[in-house]
């Protein structure tokens, strides 16, 4: 299980693909809970050294996979779905009926919001340090972006970190000229992105001001 930054909780099957691709990326430093069971009988040994091998390899290393850990008895099983008929309606003909109850079986359910997240944005920093002016100018570029998207959400990351108070960012000489700080943008209709990048990377360069002294107090109205 994944705890991604924002916020969400991916259960991943590690023979599925499909279930890594809804995952997308694991970030560094987030949470990952890795449940292991033993089937041929009880032996922690190999439960704990199987938990172990999953999480050198998704930390890049290289690992030896012991046999123990794939039941060659193991049956993968593919139901085919079962064709529901409808049933006949009893109601006059041209009369409104309501769906039989095998109908109502069969209708699939109501699907939840699907969250999509960008890839992964560079901004490149002009400024000679990404200092506590540029900090500001990006917390007012960001604070207009929510405000105008408020079901969206920014992440932003840095040195492969997930960046949660972007005042972490002005550590003096932490962030220097050249540097690309990045970010993605979650939720289900992803708007603004393109704006988004060209005023980070000007509050990213020489030019941040120009955030710090319009709408003083106030909300900027960017997007």
């Amino acid at each position: 299980m994944y705890f991604a930054p924002d916020g969400k909780r991916y259960v991943i099957n590690p023979k599925d693909a499909d279930s890594w691709e809804r995952a997308r990326e694991l970030h560094r430093d987030q949470l990952i809970v890795i449940y292991v069971k033993y089937l041929k009988d009880v032996n922690t040994k190999i439960e704990i050294e199987a938990a172990d091998t999953l999480n050198d390899l998704l930390r890049g290393k290289d690992v030896f996979v012991n046999k123990s850990f794939a039941d060659p008895n193991a049956i993968v099983r593919v139901e085919k779905p079962v064709a529901v008929q409808p049933a006949a309606s009893a109601a006059a003909p041209g009369a409104g009926a309501a769906p039989s109850a095998a109908v109502a079986k069969a209708m699939p359910p109501s699907k939840p919001k699907k969250t999509n997240i960008t890839p992964k944005y560079g901004v490149q920093v002009t400024n000679e340090l990404f200092h506590n002016g540029n900090v500001e100018a990006w917390k007012k570029i960001l604070e207009s972006y929510q405000t105008k998207f408020p079901d969206l959400t920014v992440h932003v990351m840095f040195g492969g970190e997930v960046i949660n108070d972007i005042n972490s960012l002005f550590k003096w000489g932490k962030v220097k000229h050249g540097d690309s700080i990045f970010f993605q943008v979650s939720g289900e209709d992803i708007l603004g992105v393109s704006k988004l990048q060209k005023y980070l990377f000007e509050g990213a360069s020489q030019r941040y001001e120009q955030f710090l002294k319009l709408g003083v107090g106030r909300v900027l109205n960017l997007f």
